[in-house]
């Protein structure tokens, strides 16, 4: 009985783990897509830090909520 309240819980963080997931993927893309190929000129490597550091500050948090996301 206990297990399945917690597979309830798993297949209903599912969908909401993706879309987050599918967000960030989708702003990283963006922000390479658009500082590449309209702001090319002054696109430097400290852009490239910038866009790792960022993406470490929301994938870790991420990683942390998929986590908590699964059933023990």
């Amino acid at each position: 009985m206990a297990n399945q309240g917690a597979k309830k819980r798993k297949d209903e963080n599912a969908p909401h783990m993706a879309n987050l997931l599918r967000l960030i993927i989708g702003y990283n893309v963006a922000f390479i897509l658009v500082r590449m190929i309209l702001y090319y000129s002054s696109f430097t490597w400290k852009h490239w830090v910038g866009l790792i550091l960022t993406s470490l500050a929301y994938g870790i948090p991420y990683k942390q909520l998929a986590s908590m996301a699964k059933p023990s």
